[in-house]
């Protein structure tokens, strides 16, 4: 039995960046997929920094147990996006480095890759969380923003170098105003005069340890005047709101996620269909011409949705566009909107 694995490999400059795709396996196949990573990471010579898996929570323990059998010990990060409707399949991808020595740093509550190059210091956490899930949301956010801190402490990494954050929140109704403003007051307070917050995924998921919030983050801080981070901040006609671009004598990079709030979105296209979906679609288009990047440029993304049936519209619509799915995770998630039930995150490099 063999498995299709979708391999991305991307030249950083210092050091090269991996995205492994899987797309919905049978949990049957979890024992394959698990020796068919090992076998290409062992090629590749690739250290893992990261696992983003789009399941049902009730698989962890049947992937848990594939996984120590392959691996042992885990010592990276796991994101889990809550599949609620479906209990046989999953779907996800791993994230590795090769080229270039990975640093772990972990606790009872986090766990953090570093990845240092001459051009830039990235940073990925995961797993970051409250140590008691018996606490209230407030108490749980707050201890979670404080171990961000500790987090940035030990890396070496200040606030603003945080390139984009992702919140999982078991009731995402009761608690996101909540979140909106210890976030605010988190980066107000721990980085005066920088009003600029990075990109950020705040979705309704229960998460693998029942905490009310879970956090992940990646932050890059340069090292030199070879590399270049610029935070751009779009009008709010414009569904990519939040766009980080990355430049360096080697390399570009573009990264965005929707933001809904637009206008135009809020009141005319409210429920997902083939005009909302194109019109995300043209706009990152012209994104992308403005910078001199293609579809085929993207190395990684997720489509967030709210229903299946909108999934399949999305996946039509790429394909009569042109635009790989390979390097997309295309799932079903609540995710904190003011209207849509279309989002989209995408990561794009191009070697100069």
């Amino acid at each position: 039995m063999t498995i299709q694995l979708t391999h991305k490999k991307v030249n950083y400059g210092g050091f090269y960046l991996h995205h492994v795709f899987y797309k919905n396996l049978n949990i049957s196949a979890l024992s394959v997929l698990c020796d068919q990573v090992s076998e290409l990471i062992y090629n590749e010579q690739i250290s893992l920094i990261s696992h983003t898996i789009y399941a049902n929570l009730k698989l962890t323990k049947n992937y848990s147990k594939a996984e120590k059998l392959t691996f042992g010990d885990v010592n990276w990060p796991e994101l889990w996006l809550q599949n609620q409707n479906n209990e046989e399949n999953i779907s996800g991808y791993y994230t590795g480095i090769s080229g270039s020595t990975v640093k772990t740093l972990a606790g009872d509550n986090f766990i953090t890759k570093i990845v240092e190059s001459n051009e830039a210091r990235y940073c990925f956490a995961g797993e970051i969380r409250a140590l008691k899930t018996k606490d209230n949301f407030e108490k749980q956010s707050k201890e979670v923003f404080q171990t961000i801190l500790k987090v940035l402490l030990i890396s070496g990494i200040a606030v603003k170098h945080i390139r984009q954050a992702w919140y999982f929140i078991n009731n995402l109704k009761d608690t996101n105003k909540e979140l909106t403003k210890l976030q605010e007051d988190f980066f107000s307070a721990n980085d005066p005069g920088n009003k600029q917050i990075p990109m950020t995924s705040i979705l309704g998921t229960a998460n693998q340890y029942k905490n009310a919030i879970q956090n992940a983050f990646i932050a890059i801080k340069p090292n030199n005047k070879n590399i270049e981070v610029e935070y751009c901040t779009f009008s709010d006609k414009d569904p990519a709101k939040t766009v980080v671009k990355i430049k360096s004598d080697k390399y570009k990079g573009l990264f965005f996620g929707t933001n809904c709030s637009s206008e135009i979105i809020q009141n005319v296209l409210n429920e997902v269909s083939s005009d909302q979906i194109t019109y995300v679609l043209n706009a990152y288009e012209s994104l992308l011409q403005s910078e001199g990047f293609e579809w085929k440029n993207m190395v990684r993304a997720i489509a967030y949705f709210k229903s299946t049936k909108d999934i399949k519209l999305f996946k039509q619509i790429c394909k009569e566009r042109k635009i790989p799915v390979s390097p997309v995770l295309v799932t079903e998630s609540e995710i904190l909107t003011n209207s849509s039930s279309f989002n989209f995150e995408a990561d794009f490099v191009k070697e100069i």
